[in-house]
C-alpha cells in the first residue's frame, strides 16, 4: 500500500474565489463540503498526485497529469485549460482549479485563463 504525504501550508491551500465562477485550492481543501457550498460545477485537477476523488460527488473533471517540477512543461495546457474556463463561466457553471499545494500549476492556469479574458 503507497502512502503518500503532502506537507501543504493550510492558509494557502483554502479554497479561493478569484472572480465570478473561478476558484482555485489545494488538496486540503477539497472536500465534498467546499464543493457543494461554492456549487462547484467541474474540477481541474492538475496533479499527478492526487487521484479524482469519488467523494466528491458526480461532477465534471479534467485531469491534467501535470508533476510538481521544475521541468514540467504546462504551457501547452494554458490556452485550452483557459478557453474551457471562459466556456464553463459562461455556461453559468463554476471551476475549481486545483493542484497540491495551490500555488503554482493551479495558480498558473488560473493566471493563464485571467490574462486571455480579463
Amino acid at each position: 500500500k503507497m502512502t503518500i504525504s503532502f506537507r501543504v501550508n493550510p492558509e494557502y491551500a483554502k479554497m479561493s474565489e478569484i472572480i465570478p465562477g473561478l476558484f482555485i485550492c489545494g488538496v486540503s481543501s477539497l472536500t465534498s463540503e467546499e464543493i457543494k457550498k461554492n456549487k462547484i460545477t467541474h474540477i481541474i485537477n492538475a496533479t499527478t498526485e492526487v487521484p479524482n476523488l469519488r467523494s466528491l460527488g458526480d461532477i465534471q473533471r479534467t485531469k491534467l497529469w501535470l508533476e510538481d517540477t521544475p521541468q514540467t512543461y504546462i504551457y501547452p495546457h494554458l490556452e485550452l485549460q483557459s478557453d474551457q474556463i471562459q466556456a464553463i463561466i459562461a455556461d453559468g457553471g463554476k471551476v475549481l482549479v486545483h493542484c497540491v499545494a495551490g500555488v503554482s500549476r493551479s495558480a498558473s492556469i488560473c493566471l493563464a485563463f485571467l490574462t486571455k479574458y480579463r
